[in-house]
């Protein structure tokens, strides 16, 4: 009976696809800035700056609206409001601020959206928390190396 060794780069291999396949998750991601999203898909949004807002979708996709001008209070407030035409939010609609005002709401300044730029969750996170970093280029967060435990 004819016995088979596997060669030791063959167990290598199957490692290094195996965490290359954990790392690949992010170039899944299609980087193509989109002009619209459907209104109905959008479960939450977060503010992040006076440039940028968060829709987290249905189907767990992210996407980045960054604003082509910077919306006055929007980053104090942390909301707003919209109106879409036939059930998408597209990239000639206007958000507007909305303030708390004796006891109501009030509405602020209006805003021009932007295009919608797909992003994973951690890029999402290091928006959130380091606003201050966030790239003049909106497509991509640049994340920083992390150091093993």
């Amino acid at each position: 009976m004819k016995q088979t060794t596997t060669h030791p780069l063959f167990y290598m291999l199957v490692c290094f696809a195996t965490v290359s396949s954990a790392f690949a998750q992010d170039g899944d991601i299609d980087r193509t800035p989109e002009n619209c999203v459907v209104v109905r898909d959008i479960r939450r949004t977060t503010v992040v700056d006076e440039h940028s807002i968060l829709f987290y979708m249905r189907g767990g996709k992210i996407y980045r609206n960054y604003l082509p001008r910077a919306c006055p209070s929007l980053a104090q407030q942390k909301r707003f409001m919209y109106r879409a035409s036939v059930g998408r939010l597209c990239d000639v609609d206007w958000v507007d601020v909305i303030y708390s005002f004796g006891g109501g709401l009030d509405r602020g300044s209006s805003c021009g959206l932007g295009k919608f730029y797909e992003i994973s969750e951690e890029e999402a996170e290091i928006l959130k928390t380091e606003p201050g970093d966030i790239p003049k280029e909106p497509e991509k967060v640049d994340l920083k190396p992390t150091q093993p435990n």
